[in-house]
């Protein structure tokens, strides 16, 4: 995961790129809820469902 949207970065100041980065790292931890890794990325939990099943189609 890249520094600038590591653990411990307030989720407000990342960028899409970066607050997707932490979707993709959330969805690999099988323990995460959506809506964890919503809240570590920023992001609603259907914008994490919205990337999952992006992630699964391609």
């Amino acid at each position: 995961m890249p520094v600038e949207c590591a653990p411990g970065r307030a989720p407000e100041l990342l960028t899409d790129v970066q607050a997707r980065a932490r979707i993709v790292y959330g969805l690999t931890r099988t323990d995460w809820t959506q809506r964890r890794i919503g809240e570590f990325a920023g992001r609603s939990a259907t914008t994490v469902n919205k990337v999952k099943a992006n992630a699964s189609a391609a």
